[in-house]
C-alpha cells in the first residue's frame, strides 16, 4: 500500500485531483482516482485540493506509539514551522505535551536547519555552483524521477530532519529515536529513502500530532511549560564544531529562508539567488536549466508560500481559519525573538568566533569530528510505454475527436489536452469515458433520440402551464406541430389536470384522461421539478387496451347473464323433478297402504 491512499466511497468522479497534479500521478480506474506510488512526487497537493476528503495519508502515530512503549529514548524534533501550526499552546507548552506523550525530550529541527544551511553556503564557496536546494523532499523525488539529468546540480546535503536525526544519534547514541513532526507528507518517505536510511525513526505531520493530542484528551490548561532539550552535552560531543549559533533557520520554512539562514543575500533584487515555491514553477525553471549566467543558489520548495503551506497542517488550516499570511506573521513573530533552540550550557548564547563578524568560518572549519551532513541521490526509471501517431488517433477517434478541430483541449478530464489525454489513456493512466463534453454529447443525443422515438408523447411545461416542447408522438396523435404549441398554454389544446396535479403534490401525479374529438384514451404521469420549475408529462395510448378491457367486461357480462339462465333452468327442472317425485311418492304409498291392510286380513276376502 502506498504513502497516499484513496477512499473509494468518497471519490467522486470530479477528476480535481488528476487536474492538480503536476505530474499526472493519479490513475482512474473504474471511475476513482489512485495514486501511483512510483510516479508520485508527494508534494500532498492531492490531498489539499480534494472536495471529498477523500485521500488518507498513511500514519505513523501507532508506530510512534510503539516506539515510546517499547521503553526506548524518544527525541521529538519540531520542524522550524511548528509555531504556526500550534500557536495557541506556545512553544514551551507544546514541549510539555509532547513529554505528556511520552517523548523524552524535544527539540527544534532548525538548530539542525542551521547546519544544513552553512553547508549549502561550504558547498557553494568550493564552486559547485549552479546548485539547486536539496531540503525540499518532493524537490528531491521530482528531480529523481523526473529531471535525472539534473542531479549532478542538486545539493550533496541533507535536509535539516535527516541531520537533527543523524547529529542526535551520532552525539547521544545510536540507541536514541529521533521522530520528526513537520507539515510534510514527503518527509514520510524520506525517512525511508536508501541514500538516508537510518536517521529518523518515525515521520508525523501536524495534523497527525494535532489529532493524537485530541484523541488522548489532555487538560492543556493544567499542563506546565517546559524548556526544549538542553544543548549543552550536544555541543560539547561535537568538539566544538562551531562556535556560534546565528539562529536565522526558523525562517527556514519561508521561501528564501535557506539563504538568509546560510547568509547569501536573499532579498528581491538578489542576483547570486533564485527563490521558487509551487511545484509547477520549479518544473518551469527545471526545463530550462542550466541557466547561462544563472545564480550560484536555487532554493525550491514544492509547496507555494514554501513549507507554511504544508499538506502535513491541511486539517489545522481547516479548523483554525488560518491563510498562509498569518501563519507567516506568526512565524516572523517567533523568529524575531532571536531566543536560543535550547539551554546552551557552559556555552552561553552568541559570541564573536574566530573567523571575525560574520562568522562563516566558524561554521566552514573542520574541527575534531565531521559532521554528517552529506548523502548522494539515484535517478529513479519511471518510463511508460509510447505510443504510436495510430495508437493516438484510435484512442481520440474514440470520444468522437476525428480532426484537430474535435479537439477541444478543455481539460475537463484533468489533462491538458486531448492528447495528453489520450496518451494517459494508452499508458492505463486514464479511462476513455474521462471526456466530459464527449460522455455529455453522447448522453444527450441518447436523450434525444429516446425523446424522438419513444411511441409516448412527452409534454414538457413551466410551472404556468406553458408548454416548452413536445416530441413527434404529440404532434401525431394530437395532430398539431411543434412550432406551432410552444408558448401557448396548455390547456388550449389539452386536459391539464394531471398536470396541475402534479404541481400541487410538488411530485408525482398520474390518471387516464379521454380524447373523444381523436379517438383516444390515455394514462397521463407527470411529475414537477421544482428545482427547474419544470413539468415533465408522458402521455402513453391506452386506447386499444381500453377497447380491450371493454371487450373482456362484456365478455365477462355475457358469461354471467349466460350462467345465470343456465342456474335458473336448473332449478326449474329440479323443482319439476321434485313436484313429480312427491305425486307418485303419494301414489306409492297408498298403493303399499292397500296392500298392507290386504295382507293383514289372511285373505277372506273381505275388503270392507
Amino acid at each position: 500500500m502506498g504513502l497516499i491512499t484513496v477512499i473509494e466511497a468518497k471519490c467522486k468522479d470530479c477528476y480535481k485531483c488528476v487536474r492538480s497534479c503536476p505530474v499526472k500521478a493519479i490513475r482512474i480506474h473504474q471511475g476513482h482516482a489512485e495514486v501511483v506510488e512510483e510516479r508520485c512526487i508527494l508534494d500532498g497537493r492531492c490531498i489539499t485540493v480534494c472536495p471529498q476528503h477523500a485521500k488518507k495519508v498513511a500514519s505513523d502515530v501507532d508506530h510512534v506509539r510503539g516506539l515510546i512503549s517499547s521503553g526506548a529514548r524518544v527525541i521529538a524534533g519540531l520542524a522550524p514551522s511548528f509555531i504556526s501550526a500550534f500557536h495557541e499552546y506556545g512553544p514551551r507548552r507544546l514541549v510539555s505535551i509532547l513529554k505528556k506523550l511520552g517523548f523524552q525530550d524535544v527539540q527544534e529541527t532548525a538548530f539542525a536547519a542551521e547546519f544544513v544551511a552553512r553547508e549549502h553556503a561550504r558547498v557553494i564557496a568550493a564552486g559547485r555552483r549552479p546548485l539547486i536546494s536539496s531540503s525540499c523532499p518532493a524537490i528531491v523525488n521530482l528531480l529523481e524521477q523526473y529531471y535525472p539529468h539534473l542531479l549532478g546540480y542538486l545539493a550533496p546535503v541533507v535536509s535539516p530532519m535527516v541531520a537533527h536525526g543523524r547529529l542526535i544519534k551520532r552525539f547521544l547514541g545510536e540507541d536514541v529515536a529521533y521522530v520528526f513532526i513537520g507539515p510534510c507528507v514527503a518527509k514520510k518517505n524520506e525517512a525511508r529513502d536508501k541514500h538516508v536510511k537510518g536517521a529518523v525513526d518515525g515521520v508525523l505531520t501536524f495534523d497527525e500530532l494535532a489529532a493524537w493530542i485530541l484523541d488522548v484528551g489532555l487538560d492543556l490548561a493544567e499542563l506546565p511549560e517546559e524548556d526544549f532539550m538542553s544543548m549543552g552535552d550536544l555541543y560539547e560531543r561535537m568538539g566544538g564544531y562551531c562556535d556560534e549559533i546565528l539562529r536565522e533557520a526558523r525562517y527556514f520554512p519561508m521561501a528564501g529562508g535557506l539563504a538568509r539562514t546560510a547568509g547569501i543575500e536573499a532579498g528581491l533584487l538578489a542576483e547570486d539567488l533564485v527563490t521558487i515555491s509551487g511545484i509547477e514553477e520549479c518544473m518551469d525553471y527545471f526545463s530550462k536549466f542550466p541557466i547561462e549566467d544563472g545564480p550560484d543558489l536555487v532554493e525550491a520548495l514544492a509547496c507555494n508560500g514554501g513549507c507554511l503551506a504544508g499538506p502535513g497542517l491541511y486539517d489545522i488550516g481547516l479548523q483554525t481559519g488560518d491563510d498562509l499570511y498569518s501563519r507567516r506573521r506568526k512565524l516572523l513573530e517567533y523568529a524575531r525573538l532571536k531566543t536560543p533552540y535550547g539551554d546552551l550550557g557552559s556555552h552561553g548564547g552568541v559570541g564573536k568566533t574566530e573567523a571575525g563578524e560574520d562568522g562563516m568560518k566558524g561554521w566552514h572549519q573542520q574541527g575534531p569530528i565531521i559532521l554528517p551532513l552529506r548523502r548522494t541521490y539515484g535517478p529513479r526509471d519511471i518510463r511508460a510505454p509510447q505510443p504510436t501517431e495510430e495508437d493516438i488517433r484510435k484512442i481520440l477517434a474514440a470520444t468522437g475527436k476525428l480532426t484537430p478541430e474535435d479537439e477541444l483541449n478543455c481539460g475537463a478530464c484533468g489533462y491538458d489536452s486531448c492528447r495528453a489525454k489520450a496518451l494517459a489513456v494508452f499508458q492505463g493512466m486514464a479511462e476513455i469515458e474521462m471526456c466530459i463534453p464527449y460522455m455529455r454529447k453522447r448522453a444527450e443525443s441518447m436523450a434525444q433520440v429516446t425523446f424522438n422515438l419513444t411511441p409516448n408523447g412527452i409534454i414538457i411545461v413551466d410551472r404556468d402551464l406553458k408548454i416548452l416542447d413536445i416530441n413527434p408522438a404529440i404532434e401525431n396523435k394530437f395532430q398539431m406541430r411543434r412550432d406551432a404549441v410552444v408558448g401557448r398554454h396548455l390547456e388550449d389544446f389539452l386536459d391539464a389536470r394531471v398536470f396541475r396535479n402534479a404541481i400541487e403534490k410538488n411530485g408525482l401525479a398520474s390518471g387516464e384522461v379521454e380524447y373523444p374529438a381523436y379517438g383516444l384514451v390515455t394514462s397521463q404521469t407527470a411529475v414537477y421539478v421544482e428545482d427547474q420549475g419544470l413539468v415533465v408529462g408522458v402521455i402513453a395510448d391506452i386506447t386499444q387496451e381500453r377497447a380491450q378491457r371493454d371487450r373482456l367486461r362484456k365478455m365477462q357480462e355475457e358469461t354471467l347473464m349466460g350462467a345465470q339462465e343456465v342456474i335458473t333452468r336448473q332449478m326449474r327442472v329440479a323443482q319439476e323433478i321434485a313436484g313429480l317425485l312427491g305425486e307418485t311418492t303419494a301414489e306409492t304409498k297408498l298403493v303399499l297402504t292397500r296392500l298392507m291392510k290386504l295382507m293383514g286380513r289372511g285373505g277372506d276376502g273381505d275388503d270392507s
